[in-house]
């Protein structure tokens, strides 16, 4: 992530989503079957140096905008659908 730049190649949004929202494994639930399977590719460029947090920010974004992702969140889980 230095200088901005995101790069993910052939990750499947399971990880992903995971990554961009600060989750463990059995704390997501829900989604389509190919959400562990099929792999992605995703490279961006945020404008000056933004902190790691802020990129993860704007990966959530991303996802939502994309993949329609919404995350519902209870005490311990957070329910994604895409």
């Amino acid at each position: 992530m230095p200088g901005g730049r995101l790069e993910i190649t052939g990750v499947n949004l399971n990880i992903i989503i995971r990554e961009a929202f600060h989750l463990k494994r059995y704390q997501i639930s829900g989604g389509p079957g190919w959400l562990g399977t099929d792999e992605f590719d995703i490279v961006a460029k945020a404008e000056g140096d933004p902190s790691r947090e802020r990129i993860l920010e704007m990966l959530q974004t991303l996802l939502a905008e994309r993949f329609k992702l919404k995350v519902h969140r209870r005490t311990g889980k957070a329910m994604c659908t895409c």
